[in-house]
């Protein structure tokens, strides 16, 4: 063997060296998540009915996919980054006591094994889903409840109002709340990235109404936005014992065929501002269905059934008051589930001590070009008060 073939072979040698590190460092960067997956995650969401979050995630996906995490192929490390850092629904965050933080990045490259390119293209930009708007309000709700702000996702200049007034994340209801009730209802604008819930949670042992917005950028709550109901008084109708479950029509998720496009449940539901502000829903023409109802602060206040006032059963004949002042602005639209959010400020004339308005967050069932239903939730403030958000 002369020399040359000698060092033909070494170097042939070194560079498969240099290649195959890599591939052996990925390989035990995933023997170690595997680790620390069959630790910490395995108990809940190995295969099998005998696992609680397998079981959860069978029920939620219903055979669209596989309940078993180890099998998603479609799980980027930043989604099981967030999830575990903050937990979602009832399963719970996992301090860095537990779970640090590169035991953590093993964890996501393991459950990312089977995601294109193992997630090393992911786009932090890239829009959040459904799941994952869910995800935050879940995140949320469950933060308010640890009265433990520090474990959400958010950005360096996140805002937080409640009832209009700026605040520190963590004040407010955030000190008092003490429980979720399974009232919940969630309208998800992917196209938006805003997720907004119109929920009921308790306050001391007391039933109050409470609704969310979330702004999301990046995978960070950028905006904050909250109203809480507590009473007559400041909701001026107040019937939360009512809210138990969201109804059948607005949990419906309308058939493709039968849904309107975006621009489409935009102009039917702005017809209903339009109504109160000329005086009648019937002079402008909104398309209500033949069983359409509105329920404001829990309260039936038209539609059948209703017997609040003389004639309320007939939703688009009933007198409604002349709001000429009302603004309005679109919150979120919801194609899937058919539901488009309206925040409206009524303006002079909504309440009868003359001092006062509603601040509303309303929101509207929309499919098959007709509006189905009406459900608000709603709180008095003085005329001209600001939003917090002008």
């Amino acid at each position: 063997m002369n020399a040359s073939h000698t060092i033909n072979k070494i170097t042939g040698l070194i560079i498969l060296a240099v290649l195959a590190t890599p591939v052996a460092a990925q390989d035990e960067t995933l023997a170690a998540g595997k680790m620390v997956y069959d630790k910490w995650c395995g108990p809940c969401h190995d295969a099998g009915v005998d696992h609680p979050g397998t079981l959860a995630l069978s029920a939620k996906y219903a055979g669209v996919k596989s309940p078993a995490l180890e099998e998603w192929t479609d799980l980027p490390p930043a989604v099981t980054k967030l999830f575990v850092r903050n937990g979602v629904s009832i399963m719970p965050f996992f301090r860095k006591t537990e779970i640090s933080d590169a035991e953590l990045d093993e964890l996501a490259a393991y459950l990312a094994r089977n995601t294109d390119v193992a997630g090393k293209a992911e786009n932090p930009d890239a829009a959040c889903d459904r799941d994952c708007l869910a995800g935050f309000i879940d995140q949320y709700m469950n933060a308010m409840i640890a009265h433990d702000p520090g474990v959400l996702p958010v950005t360096a200049q996140v805002k937080f109002t409640e009832d209009t007034i700026e605040m520190q994340l963590g004040q407010g209801l955030w000190e008092k709340v003490s429980k979720l009730t399974d009232y919940r209802m969630d309208i998800l604008d992917v196209h938006n990235s805003t997720a907004i819930s119109l929920t009921v949670v308790e306050e001391n042992g007391i039933r109050v109404m409470f609704a969310l917005r979330l702004k999301i950028e990046n995978k960070l709550i950028s905006e904050a936005e909250t109203m809480v109901v507590r009473s007559r008084e400041e909701g001026m109708i107040f019937n939360p014992d009512t809210l138990q479950k969201v109804s059948e029509t607005m949990v419906l998720e309308p058939e493709p065929a039968l849904r309107n496009t975006r621009d489409e449940m935009i102009n039917i539901a702005t017809l209903y501002p339009a109504g109160l502000k000329t005086g009648s829903f019937a002079t402008v023409d909104v398309p209500f269905s033949s069983g359409a109802y509105r329920f404001e602060n829990g309260q039936l206040m038209a539609g059948p059934g209703c017997t609040f006032f003389p004639g309320c059963e007939d939703i688009k004949n009933q007198r409604i008051p002349t709001l000429a002042g009302i603004t309005h602005k679109v919150a979120a639209v919801d194609g899937e589930a058919g539901i488009v959010l309206l925040r409206m400020n009524f303006g002079p004339g909504a309440t009868f001590d003359g001092k006062n308005t509603l601040n509303v967050w309303e929101a509207f069932k929309v499919y098959d070009n007709h509006m189905h239903a009406v459900e608000a939730f709603m709180e008095v403030l003085p005329i001209g008060a600001p939003s917090g958000w002008d």
